[in-house]
């Protein structure tokens, strides 16, 4: 999308898909990637700016929703490791956004997880989905609230009872984290107890066992 000529020929495109002269039109158009549909430096900003302009004009022409898939850098101790601070390219793309949904492998089983990190319509701190494939060929998508966590939860556990074995937490570890393997819960568990134990909200009452104070 170098040029408004190039964007005019997407919006004719797009606009003349359908079998139904009473229903033509694409709902959603797809971009893979944002790198191959232009041709200037990613990282200049004004170049940026007028690309962006070019795909809200597909939008508001067409009706349509557009999905750009871009790639997001590596992590530094300059962007840190949020992914919404390593959307590749300048700032003026994350800020042209209306949404941003970040896509991180988890593992080798192909599950990935889906985060929104950014939405002009919802609030988005506090939730992301788990993806993972099946073996027909399609996925499963299963929503995660942070409100859920292991350290609000085992709090939730050790309020309720008198003595939590480590069995019970490892349990509840499973609940909130269903894809993670025994090993990752485990650790995830033995850190969410030293915290616990260094706040002392909780105490160790015998072998194997911990309660309130």
């Amino acid at each position: 999308l170098d040029t408004v000529k190039d964007t005019s020929e997407l919006i004719d495109a797009a606009l003349g898909i359908g079998m139904d002269p009473d229903h033509m039109g694409a709902d959603l158009v797809v971009l893979d990637t944002l790198r191959s549909i232009h041709s200037g430096d990613e990282n200049d900003a004004t170049w940026m700016a007028f690309v962006l302009s070019n795909l809200r004009l597909l939008q508001r022409a067409t009706g349509a929703a557009v999905m750009i898939l871009h790639h997001h850098s590596k992590p530094t101790k300059e962007n840190s490791t949020s992914l919404s601070h390593r959307v590749r390219g300048s700032s003026v793309i994350l800020g042209a956004l209306d949404g941003l949904i970040g896509l991180s492998a988890m593992n080798r089983d192909g599950l990935v997880r889906a985060q929104v990190l950014k939405s002009r319509a919802i609030q988005t701190a506090g939730f992301h989905y788990w993806i993972l494939p099946t073996e027909s060929g399609g996925i499963t998508l299963t929503y995660h609230e942070a409100k859920s966590d292991l350290a609000a939860k085992l709090r939730e556990l050790f309020s309720s009872r008198t003595e939590v074995t480590w069995t019970d937490m490892l349990a509840v570890a499973k609940a909130v984290h269903p894809f993670k393997q025994d090993p990752a819960l485990r650790t995830s568990v033995s850190r969410v107890l030293s915290m616990l134990e260094g706040q002392t909200a909780i105490v160790k009452k015998g072998r194997g066992t911990w309660g309130r104070p």
